[in-house]
Order: C-alpha cells, then structure tokens, then sequence
C-alpha cells in the first residue's frame, strides 16, 4: 500500500519558514524517526515561585518550531493516546509515547505571528530580504 512515510506537522501562524528548514527537518526526520526545529533563546527568563522569582539557566533551554517531522508510524502511534494537557505540541505525544524526539536546527527567521508586533517584525523581515536581493522566502519546493 502507498502510504506515506513521513508526516510534517507545521503551525500556520509561522509562515516564514525556509525550504532550508523543511529540508533539513526532513533529512533529521529520514535519519533518527523524529525531527524537531529549535532555536537558543536570546532572551534571560525568570521562575515565579510563591517566594518571588529566580534567574533560569537559559543555556539549557530551547524554544520548540515547527515544521516536526516524525515517521507516519510513529506519529500514528503516538496519537492512539489519550488527550493530556501536558501536551503542548506533537512533539510532546510522540515523546509520551516512548519515543524520544531528535532536535535539528531552527531558524531565527521562522517567526512564530501571534501579536500586532510579530507582524511588524515579519514584514521588516519580508523588505528585508526583499530589498537584499533574497527575494521572498521560498517555499518548501525543490526550487530550495
């Protein structure tokens, strides 16, 4: 049967991922199973706690993008589970179920648009590499 061998799950409110990123998701994906885009934060965090609050080490964490990929069996799999709200991504059930998930790198430039200023940094972006002669981000074709 003709099924397919790999799923990507990507957010619809990051509209500016590269062909650079989908490819490379996809190539972690076809080699560890699992693929999932991060990036290091550039900003401090702190924890509140019922005390106040206290600095995060920064150096330990990633901020989780999209498009995962992760082998159709796997992600069939992982989402025969029952809905827990711990979920927070695909990433997170595939995980739940047993399999860990392989972290490839993320771009910068794949923004996630959930505020009015997210869309006055994404259309910077957009002139930017317009005026820069890089025209518009491509899509995930084979022109990347």
């Amino acid at each position: 049967a003709g099924g397919c061998g790999y799923i990507a799950v990507h957010d619809g409110v990051r509209p500016l991922v590269s062909a650079e990123l989908v490819h490379e998701a996809v190539a972690t994906a076809a080699d560890f199973g699992t693929a999932v885009p991060v990036i290091e934060p550039a900003d401090s965090f702190r924890m509140v706690t019922e005390c106040g609050s206290q600095p995060v080490d920064r150096t330990a964490l990633r901020a989780v993008q999209t498009p995962q990929v992760f082998r159709a069996d796997i992600l069939h799999k992982a989402y025969g589970a029952a809905y827990d709200p711990c979920f927070t991504d695909d990433a997170s059930v595939v995980e739940r179920s047993g399999v860990a998930v392989r972290l490839c790198t993320g771009r910068r430039g794949n923004l996630k648009i959930t505020t009015p200023e997210d869309m006055i940094v994404a259309e910077a972006l957009l002139n930017f590499k317009s005026a820069a002669g890089g025209g518009v981000i491509k899509g995930a074709g084979p022109q990347a």
